[in-house]
């Protein structure tokens, strides 16, 4: 939002080149300044990397004295805090008093970045490193910083926090601020680890008893007797 207050202004915002200008935005009376007909312009939304002509003028020639005041606000939502912990490593490998662990991100701890192309002279690469480390390359020592605030440290740098693997490597250790002997912020997060699982699977059903043996036919013959045959009858 642009706004101008001081006499009865005009304000226009024009785009393009100065030998083909072109009007983006105006406005004359909708300023809300204590000082009558100022002029304001709402909600402009300027495009991203295009240069812009901010016009103040008087309506029918007047003059004065005007403050231009320019207001941004991003439309872009806030991403949310994170909660899970993030590792800490030795700035330089065994100069910590404390060993490295899994840090809650509203700890307090040291910051050092890397990135991927050098930014400056001053950041230094490491054999066996595929990235230049540094703890004040265009930004102040940071000391005692949460994991939110290291990230932007870095971010605002042009860089981003170093894995842990990174540190470890001691590709920022020796970049100063004193850090070798710190617990310093990396961007590995603590992988989350699925619940044990309460169920249980439910036995096995019993086996099936066995079937008796059918009952033997009535139609069947009996079984051949053992005793002797009787003696034979006397004659007459």
């Amino acid at each position: 939002d642009l706004t101008t207050c001081g006499f009865d202004t005009d304000l226009s915002v024009f785009e393009g080149s100065c030998s083909s200008l072109s009007m983006a935005a105006c406005d004359g009376d909708s300023g809300s300044c204590s000082v009558d007909y100022g002029s304001s312009i709402d909600d402009f939304v300027p495009k991203a990397d295009t240069q812009y002509y901010i016009v103040v003028g008087g309506y029918g020639g007047e003059s004065g004295a005007a403050t231009l005041t320019g207001t941004y606000s991003s439309t872009d939502p806030e991403p949310p805090n994170p909660t899970s912990k993030r590792y800490v490593e030795c700035g330089r490998r065994n100069r910590c008093s404390e060993e490295p662990k899994w840090a809650d991100v509203d700890e307090k701890h040291e910051v050092r970045c890397c990135a991927d192309e050098r930014i400056s002279n001053s950041w230094k690469k490491t054999d066996g490193c595929s990235v230049w480390g540094e703890s004040n390359g265009g930004f102040a020592c940071a000391n005692r910083k949460t994991f939110v605030e290291a990230s932007s440290i870095c971010e605002l740098a042009g860089a981003r926090l170093c894995s842990a693997a990174e540190l470890a490597a001691g590709c920022a250790a020796g970049t100063g601020c004193g850090h070798d002997s710190d617990l310093v912020w990396s961007s590995d997060e603590e992988p989350s680890s699925a619940p044990p699982s309460t169920s249980t699977s439910p036995p096995p059903p019993p086996s099936p008893k066995p079937s008796p043996p059918p009952p033997p036919s009535a139609s069947s013959s009996p079984p051949p007797s053992s005793s002797p045959p009787p003696p034979p009858s006397p004659p007459p």
